[in-house]
């Protein structure tokens, strides 16, 4: 790294390096100082053998399930629906047959895949 790299800089040789999610916000910090558009490595007070914090946030992204039998992942920033999971009545069918007129989905630790449940102790991945 040099001094004078920016924020771009830094981040495309950390994606050479590093496999980053798509979507993801990246940060850089150096000590309690983020590294932000338009400033340099120098300008955030970094100097030879420095350490630079990088911070991934995995997307912004809700997950709802609805009583239609689907479950949308949705932008939360933008509010936009990314994705509709159907089921196939999956959910639908237990709606009908349960008290409780709601179903359930929740993403997987990683992140990357969604499960949807029912009261009849089914689920969906």
């Amino acid at each position: 790294a040099e001094a004078r790299w920016g924020v771009k800089e830094v981040l495309a040789e950390v994606q050479k390096q590093h496999t980053v999610p798509a979507g993801a916000r990246i940060q850089v910090f150096h000590g309690l100082s983020e590294m932000l558009a338009g400033s340099s490595l120098a300008d955030t007070g970094v100097s030879e053998g420095s350490q630079l914090t990088l911070v991934v946030s995995p997307p912004r992204r809700l997950l709802t399930a609805s009583s239609d039998g689907t479950a949308k992942l949705w932008d939360a920033v933008s509010g936009e629906c990314l994705h509709t999971f159907d089921s196939r009545g999956f959910l639908a069918r237990w709606l009908w047959r349960s008290e409780v007129n709601a179903g359930c989905a929740a993403f997987s630790p990683d992140g990357q895949q969604v499960v949807t449940a029912s009261g009849d102790e089914s689920s969906r991945l």
